[in-house]
């Protein structure tokens, strides 16, 4: 969440694709849908986008998250 979370930094720091991402789930008890919403920055297209997306949850789910980012998490 917020300007220092991963997509954040790749896809609007790094790549300028989105001026501003959101992700987030209902917060359901059980089964939950994960979103992500992006605002696709002009000139780009949201087929650029998504395989960044992907990608990094992709690599979240194989390598986890750091003690940094579970430690901003807490606070």
């Amino acid at each position: 969440h917020g300007e220092s979370s991963r997509l954040y930094r790749e896809l609007v720091h790094e790549h300028q694709l989105v001026s501003e991402i959101m992700v987030g789930t209902d917060d359901r008890r059980g089964p939950d849908l994960f979103s992500v919403f992006g605002l696709v920055a002009q000139g780009h297209v949201p087929s650029e986008v998504t395989p960044i997306v992907f990608a990094a949850i992709e690599r979240i789910a194989r390598e986890g998250v750091t003690e940094r980012e579970l430690g901003r998490v807490r606070n």
